[in-house]
């Protein structure tokens, strides 16, 4: 796949800015991923220590350069640190699978459902996607009201749907489809 290019000006709906995900965030990063419900609810290490947070920076510059995913930074305007990271991972045939997390010193404010909502207008726009989606563990209501907010549909329970950290785990399934498509 060809490399991904990172939107210029960088996406923001004025509340919100999302940028790549670069050395500078290594530091909130670790801090964000000591909070339990991140590794509790997605599949960061745990521990999660800052040679993860070194490696994960590492690897999403990869995936922009052999185009295999996007990550980024969401923060709000003037702010240095980041409220959390949102990527978007395509798996071919125009789908692309959703991750995010909301660090602990945003969550409530809606930042979440906003980056999913930007970077979803951003994929099915530059990125000619037709479907997106999410998965959420059972019992992560707060992803799940992120998911529904932002428009996907479906939360459909998928057995083995999830590999956290070296366990099968069952996921819902959420679905966002590009304006287009049914």
């Amino acid at each position: 796949m060809p490399s991904l290019v990172p939107p210029d000006p960088p996406l923001t709906d004025g509340v919100l800015v999302l940028g790549m995900v670069g050395d500078d965030d290594v530091d909130a990063v670790t801090e964000a991923c000591q909070d339990p419900s991140i590794p509790r609810w997605t599949t960061v290490p745990q521990p999660y220590t800052r040679a993860d947070a070194e490696a994960f920076v590492s690897e999403m510059a990869i995936d922009w350069r052999e185009g295999n995913a996007a990550a980024f930074a969401f923060r709000r305007p003037g702010e240095d640190r980041l409220d959390g990271l949102i990527s978007v991972s395509l798996v071919g045939q125009g789908i692309g699978v959703m991750g995010y997390w909301t660090a602990p010193w945003a969550r409530g404010q809606g930042l979440a459902t906003r980056a999913l909502v930007l970077v979803g207008d951003w994929a099915f726009r530059d990125l000619g996607l037709a479907r997106l989606d999410l998965a959420t563990l059972p019992g992560n209501a707060g992803s799940e009201r992120v998911a529904h907010k932002a428009g996907y549909r479906g939360g459909r329970l998928v057995e083995a749907a999830v590999n956290q950290r070296g366990v099968r785990r069952a996921a819902h399934i959420w679905t966002l489809h590009a304006p287009s498509h049914p």
